[in-house]
């Protein structure tokens, strides 16, 4: 990966932190990011665009991005995944991969969380309610 391509994927995905992290409340933690120029070409690493390691209890995580494989992302994709690393902060207290099937819970969890945030922030876009305001009447 060229420096300019390493500086484009890495303003990419720092303008989706940008945009998610102090909104959705997530600037409660200490995260501190890794830019990495080459993905693994095989294995569980290859094709993932990030990790995150959680240590909850400290509110400390650290997310790692494999810009290549960002590169290879739509906007929305990559937003989801960015959005996806960031929710393993929220669900660290019950994350658990000590077997496969915990594995597999864990981040099922963890992408139903993603879905839900970015559904919500885009419904927020729609109706323009603010914070507190009940968007929809419900009717008896």
């Amino acid at each position: 990966m060229t420096d300019k391509a390493f500086r484009k994927q890495k303003k990419r995905v720092q303008a989706i932190l940008d945009r998610w992290v102090g909104p959705v409340g997530f600037g409660w933690n200490k995260i501190d990011v890794e830019w990495t120029r080459e993905a693994a070409s095989e294995g569980e690493g290859a094709g993932v665009v990030g990790q995150a390691t959680v240590q909850w209890q400290y509110r400390q995580a650290l997310i790692t991005f494999n810009l290549p494989v960002c590169a290879r992302q739509k906007d929305a994709a990559l937003e989801e995944a960015v959005v996806h690393e960031l929710c393993h902060i929220l669900i660290g207290p019950i994350q658990d991969y000590s077997d496969e099937a915990c594995r597999q819970q864990t981040e099922f969890t963890v992408t139903c969380v993603t879905s839900a945030l970015i559904w919500a922030r885009k419904a927020g876009r729609k109706d323009n309610a603010k914070p507190g305001e009940v968007a929809v009447a419900i009717q008896a």
